[in-house]
């Protein structure tokens, strides 16, 4: 890269970071009427902070909202590493969650972007609009609510501070497999120990990543390349046991209904909402109409994709 290009970059980091931290910020700050918590911070904020302060007194953590139960059924490795963080530097918890995390992990979220797509392509402006893209894009349900669609949009990444974690430690994970030539024992073990944790940070960044996982595995022992294979095993193998000590009846949790999310979003008054969609569905469905059915599967699945992807869908064309 030239200067020119490097300019362009941190110009971009800088308003990236900027413009994502702004979700966070403002939020627990003392004010004229005392602490003050913005928008969803009110209460998830909230929630993070009092098991921020829970997390290192036992494994699984006390429960912060009832007394004398254990916490279970809940992803709460972004809070562990908080508090850990918090007992190494003295940082108060609430600026570390509120000030200091949410610009680290913006900043990352752009960097590591931009960093795998010019490390894919050899082309700045790939890794650039893929780091502008994850800043900025969002979907198309800005036009009627943020979640419209379901997924929020990106500007609110900062908001989920475990879902903006998630998102790091992949990238950060993709980066590495990309960038290295030769994939050594310690690398087979960071990246072992990163994916495997991700079911903690978020549940469904570890669902997502243990499928693409071996996927790409499976491609590399194609070309005689064992070690993304051990790197899945060991992803797999650290998530299951993660997962079953975190969770209390663990096989209850997780629930195989595919188009969930797009029937819901058909159906709830509180996102795109189609009735009459949603009742073509159920009438085709208990009449055995499957060939008209399928039709309105598609549409469905249409409207979510196109509805989510928002702007992203000119990466399409």
């Amino acid at each position: 890269m030239d200067k020119k290009h490097h300019q362009i970059l941190a110009i971009l980091l800088l308003l990236g970071t900027f413009l994502q931290g702004l979700t966070m910020l403002r939020s627990g700050l003392s004010y004229s009427f005392g602490l003050g918590f913005w928008g969803p911070n009110g209460h998830d904020g909230i929630w993070h902070l009092a098991l921020t302060n829970q997390v290192l007194k036992s494994f699984p953590p006390p429960h912060p909202t009832f007394a004398g139960e254990l916490l279970t059924n809940y992803h709460y490795f972004y809070d562990l590493l908080v508090a850990l963080i918090n007992k190494i530097t003295f940082i108060p918890v609430i600026n570390l969650y509120f000030q200091i995390l949410p610009l680290l992990m913006a900043f990352l979220l752009g960097l590591l972007s931009f960093l795998i797509g010019w490390k894919l392509s050899k082309n700045f402006w790939v890794g650039f609009w893929f780091a502008f893209l994850n800043y900025f894009a969002g979907s198309f349900g800005y036009f009627g609510g943020e979640s419209l669609f379901w997924s929020m949009q990106s500007i609110s990444t900062q908001i989920n501070p475990p879902f903006a974690l998630s998102l790091i430690v992949i990238l950060f994970g993709i980066w590495l497999l990309a960038s290295v030539k030769e994939l050594t024992k310690k690398h087979i073990f960071l990246l072992s120990l990163l994916f495997g944790i991700l079911i903690n940070v978020k549940v469904y960044a570890g669902i997502i990543i243990l499928p693409g996982l071996f996927v790409y595995s499976l491609l590399r022992l194609f070309k005689k390349d064992k070690k993304p294979f051990l790197i899945f095993c060991g992803s797999f193998v650290l998530s299951v046991i993660i997962f079953l000590i975190t969770n209390k009846d663990p096989g209850s949790l997780l629930i195989f209904q595919p188009f969930w999310f797009i029937h819901s979003m058909i159906e709830s008054p509180d996102r795109l909402y189609i009735p009459k969609l949603a009742l073509a569905r159920y009438r085709f469905l208990a009449g055995g109409d499957y060939v008209r059915l399928f039709f309105v599967e598609a549409i469905g699945l249409f409207l979510f994709l196109v509805g989510n992807l928002g702007t992203r869908i000119l990466g399409v064309i």
